[in-house]
């Protein structure tokens, strides 16, 4: 029933597609959660189709889909090649994901009209995609703190396709164009405190549209390891965005914070995990009948 939470228990299996009518919490292990065995909580796509409902802690898809006039969707600490949202979607959450893959050709998050208002993307990575403008039909958006990651050759790749009136800030582009591919309709954007490397044009469209740039930086942002994708190559859990010493986005971004996901109002979590975790269980094989059996929890607080 509405307000019920959900477990989704990790699995070697992935669970079937799934229609979220009611207002539910449906959580999982993290998409990489931090115990002996790794097993995440799979499933295949998911439809939201009712207000206030949240999913953390899945490797969900290929696509997590919201439909109707709905609002107070959350999506957040998942693993996800698209999430599609299809009209009125207001004021969804998108956090601490990630995002996006590098062959369909689609955008990695993308609507259908521009009733998509008050979105928040935050502290996401955006990795690979072979579709001009990752982010597409989104209106008075907030789109902080993320990093987006191009493929390696196709340096000329816009984050953008149609987005207008929106904050667009402390976000890395790493050899993706921080621009709206669509400039007709990539309109009245704010963009500061971001950077940009690696390319063709690492600018900020300011002369047309009513858009605005102030104090983005071009350089090297010195990921610990995150390289380009490339067109066979998914993102790999031990990639990690962090920045190291002498990384050009650090201490760079609005009040002095860390450009990129690690910075911001929900610093990235590598392991996508909300909930607390029991890392191991060690217990003897076998045991005698009426005697004692010692048993060894380690977990781990979130």
């Amino acid at each position: 029933t509405s307000g019920d939470i959900i477990y989704v228990v990790p699995s070697g299996s992935v669970y079937n597609a799934t229609n979220v009518n009611k207002s539910l919490t449906i959580f999982g292990a993290g998409f990489n959660p931090d115990k002996t065995n790794s097993a995440t909580s799979r499933c295949q796509n998911i439809t939201i189709s009712a207000d206030n409902v949240r999913i953390s802690g899945l490797v969900a898809g290929p696509i997590v889909q919201i439909t109707g006039t709905v609002s107070g969707t959350m999506i957040d600490k998942c693993r996800i090649n698209r999430i599609s949202l299809l009209t009125n979607a207001g004021n969804t959450i998108i956090q601490n994901c990630v995002v996006g893959e590098s062959t369909s050709g689609q955008n990695s998050i993308y609507g259908f009209d521009l009733t998509n208002t008050g979105v928040r993307i935050v502290n996401n990575i955006n990795y690979g995609t072979s579709a001009g403008g990752w982010l597409n039909y989104l209106n008075n958006a907030t789109i902080e703190s993320n990093v987006f990651v191009g493929i390696s050759g196709f340096p000329a790749s816009e984050a953008f396709n149609i987005v207008q009136n929106s904050n667009i800030k402390n976000n890395i582009f790493f050899g993706v164009e921080p621009q709206g591919s669509n400039t007709l309709n990539y309109l009245n954007n704010t963009q500061q405190y971001n950077l940009s490397y690696g390319a063709t044009d690492n600018s900020f469209i300011t002369v047309t549209g009513g858009n605005t740039a102030s104090d983005n930086i071009v350089g090297d942002p010195l990921f610990v390891n995150l390289p380009l994708a490339t067109a066979t190559v998914y993102y790999d859990l031990g990639f990690d965005a962090q920045l190291q010493a002498g990384s050009a986005a650090k201490g760079k971004g609005e009040g002095g914070i860390d450009i990129g996901a690690f910075g911001g109002p929900a610093p990235f979590d590598l392991h996508g995990t909300s909930l607390p975790v029991v890392q191991t269980v060690v217990a003897p094989s076998t045991v005698t009948q009426g005697t004692n059996m010692n048993v060894r929890v380690q977990g781990k607080g979130n």
